[in-house]
């Protein structure tokens, strides 16, 4: 039993107890108290009422809930914002600075981290050092058994060669000494030796020989390259060492190439020669005008059939001259002329293979303006160096 308030005439009020349902409760929520309508639904009976009960007063909230006033909102909005915006404009810009300062303090960490984290952990590959610049004075010299006799500075060729003692046979000395005429970069020159031979030595290259030559064999020791034209005396061959190969003649022209850098190389021009490892171990190879012989690294000799003689002579005549050679070889032959390094950046393409040829006489811009018009690598002039990139 709920107390309910049945006649609201002050006079007449008394209170009456009647039983109510669930209709009356539906209808007139507002006329009951809140223990009473928990009294009423708690009874078993009435909880599927109250499941009905929660959905009607969902929907009546629905109904009538009032719909937003959006110019009223918007301008309430505007100013709201407005104002708080001028009154804190100065606070606000330090605050985005001060953000983008935190930004960019973060980047820089950030990229700190990924260089010494990333980057040098990746192993980069090392440059090739093809060349190094030679500091030392560009002169020819002249030496006998050590000591320096003379230094040519504008000279080209120098002659031991005696004309009167042309039908002479050659005659044991026991005063004869050994000379080495010695180039720098840079430079060529020539030298008749006393029996008339002429010798073409080219950069960076030095020729030992005696002050006279005997009855039995006239020989030479040859480092870097030469080219010879050896006076003939079937009675006398003509050796020329190196630490790799012997050649042996008995008049005739050839090209001996033997850097310390690349393979020992010898080309026949004209006549013909035999040629032997500096071992012996070998026996005599013959070649024929045309051909070449190189030494392999295991020290022993290939011949080759056909060589461009035209081209590996043209230095002698005052050109450089490469057919289908590759880059570091012809940038060594620049750089030993002009004196300069080499350093490849770019390794790989270090063993690419191009013609290229230029005057000796011209200037090393020229020559490396010549060689990026090919359009096949990149070099550059740096510090006494050419940079390949």
């Amino acid at each position: 039993m709920i107390r309910y308030l049945y006649n609201m005439d002050e006079t007449d009020l008394k209170e009456q107890q009647r039983e109510y349902d669930f209709t009356s409760i539906l209808n007139h929520p507002e006329n009951y108290s809140e223990e009473e309508l928990r009294e009423f639904f708690s009874r078993p009976e009435n909880k599927t009422d109250y499941r009905l009960y929660r959905l009607a007063q969902m929907t009546a909230n629905r109904e009538y809930t009032a719909s937003p006033d959006v110019d009223r909102a918007w301008n309430m909005f505007k100013r709201n914002t407005i104002s708080s915006v001028k009154s804190s404009e100065k606070k606000t810009r330090w605050h985005v600075w001060g953000a983008a300062l935190a930004g960019a303090a973060a980047v820089c960490v950030g990229l700190l981290i990924y260089h010494y984290a990333f980057l040098t952990s990746i192993v980069r590959e090392p440059s090739l050092v093809a060349m190094e610049y030679d500091e030392r004075p560009q002169v020819v010299v002249l030496e006998s058994e050590g000591e320096q006799l003379h230094s040519f500075v504008r000279k080209d060729s120098i002659s031991f060669f005696s004309p009167s003692e042309t039908d002479k046979a050659p005659v044991v000395d026991k005063k004869v000494k050994m000379r080495t005429l010695s180039t720098p970069r840079g430079v060529d020159f020539k030298v008749t030796l006393p029996d008339g031979t002429d010798v073409w030595l080219n950069a960076e290259s030095s020729l030992q020989f005696p002050t006279a030559f005997t009855k039995d064999s006239r020989k030479v020791i040859l480092t870097g390259e030469a080219y010879f034209k050896v006076a003939h005396n079937k009675e006398c061959p003509f050796v020329v060492e190196t630490d790799k190969m012997k050649v042996r003649v008995l008049g005739t022209e050839f090209n001996f190439r033997n850097y310390a850098s690349e393979k020992t190389q010898v080309s026949l021009i004209d006549g013909s020669i035999s040629i032997l490892p500096s071992s012996n171990s070998d026996s005599d190879i013959i070649l024929k005008p045309g051909q070449g012989a190189c030494v392999e690294e295991d020290g022993h000799i290939r011949v080759l059939q056909e060589v461009d003689t035209y081209g590996i002579t043209q230095w002698v005549n005052g050109y450089f001259y490469f057919q289908n050679q590759p880059l570091i070889e012809i940038l060594q032959d620049l750089a030993r002329w002009y004196n300069v390094g080499v350093v490849f950046e770019n390794s790989a393409c270090a063993n690419d293979k191009m013609h290229f040829s230029a005057l000796r006489s011209a200037s090393l811009a020229q020559a490396v303006d010549n060689l990026n018009c090919l359009q096949k690598v990149r070099i550059a002039l740096e510090d006494n160096k050419l940079i390949v990139r």
